[in-house]
């Protein structure tokens, strides 16, 4: 989870919800390198990481028509809501979580690893 936040992009983002991730990501490294911290650590570092990311604010691009505005009939693509030509299906991904099954993946690789840690004490 910590590699994969600090890969992620966040150029894009609000400079608050982005200090917000920075901090949490801050303490998760801080617990991930601490060889005496208790699940209970690393599980609410980990919870504070998750609710930073999914907190990420976009910034505001003011909604300026232009190029790509997503206006009917103008042929240009739209913010996420075009249409496959060929299938009529949207694009892009859900707003319904579909992006949780790496962080799933990473929290439970995270947790594995703890685990293992403690029991070789």
């Amino acid at each position: 989870m910590i590699a994969q936040v600090k890969a992620k992009d966040l150029g894009g983002y609000t400079d608050e919800s982005v200090r917000a991730v920075r901090d949490a990501l801050a303490a998760a490294e801080k617990v991930a390198a601490d060889p005496d911290a208790t699940q209970a650590e690393i599980d609410a570092a980990l919870a504070s990481l998750n609710a930073a990311v999914d907190g990420l604010k976009a910034k505001d691009d003011g909604d300026k028509p232009g190029a790509g505005d997503g206006k009917p009939g103008d042929g240009k693509p739209g913010k996420g809501d075009e249409t496959k030509p060929d299938t009529g299906e949207k694009g892009g991904l859900s707003a319904t979580g579909a992006g949780i099954v790496p962080i799933a993946v990473a929290a439970l690789t995270l947790m594995a690893g703890a685990a293992l840690a403690l029991a070789k004490r």
